[in-house]
């Protein structure tokens, strides 16, 4: 879009498609491997296309298209994937733009090419804010699930302690009962009492009293 650039026909070409890809990839916000590809594929051809963006003998000297392109690529590739994957991919980027600045410089004029060199230092700073992510988040989740195993605990607890309880509530309400009317010499019938007796046997038989299941 800018008026003073010197970027060749196809390479607007290629900027137009870009954008339309980026676009897409904006509104749908896909981490699927495939879509990660075409995003590499982009990137190196904006690297290997340099002549057709920048043909200017000092384009890197001054910000670009293509270096706002390429190093915002590191970053993002450093931080969404792992080292043993991002390292080859930002040395794959570093080549290709080597590559392209070649055909605008030739091989022999390419080392003053700072962005080169910063490619290495936004691995370096996305891979250390990936680390710190990845560490905060497992803290996150292990504080979690000290919060779940303590909730657990206290429901277990309260379900040993209700569970004690109606066993107990049993034994009062039946054996308890019972012999507290034997114990203070009921003057009720021996018939009555071994019917309560009975029924007191067979509640406890069908319930016998046993320790909380774990």
């Amino acid at each position: 879009l800018d008026p003073q650039s010197m970027t060749q026909p196809p390479g607007n070409s290629l900027l137009a498609l870009l954008a339309g890809w980026s676009t897409y990839r904006i509104l749908t916000r896909s981490t699927r491997r495939p879509v990660l590809v075409v995003d590499y594929a982009f990137v190196v051809a904006v690297c290997v296309s340099l002549p057709l963006l920048v043909p200017n003998q000092d384009f890197y000297t001054r910000n670009t298209a293509a270096q706002a392109i390429t190093g915002t690529a590191v970053i993002g590739f450093s931080v969404a994937a792992s080292p043993p994957l991002s390292i080859p991919m930002t040395a794959g980027i570093a080549t290709a733009y080597a590559w392209g600045s070649a055909g605008v410089l030739g091989w022999n004029h390419i080392a003053p090419v700072a962005a080169l060199y910063y490619f290495a230092l936004q691995w370096i700073t996305a891979a250390l804010i990936r680390i710190m992510l990845l560490r905060v988040a497992a803290a996150v989740d292990r504080a979690r699930t000290a919060r779940v195993d303590a909730e657990v605990s206290r429901q277990v607890t309260d379900a040993v302690r209700d569970y004690e309880r109606e066993q107990l509530a049993l034994l009062h309400d039946t054996a308890a009962v019972t012999l507290t009317i034997v114990g203070h010499e009921s003057k009720l019938p021996p018939q009555r009492l071994a019917a309560q007796a009975s029924r007191d046997l067979e509640l406890l038989e069908k319930s016998p009293w046993q320790a909380a299941p774990r």
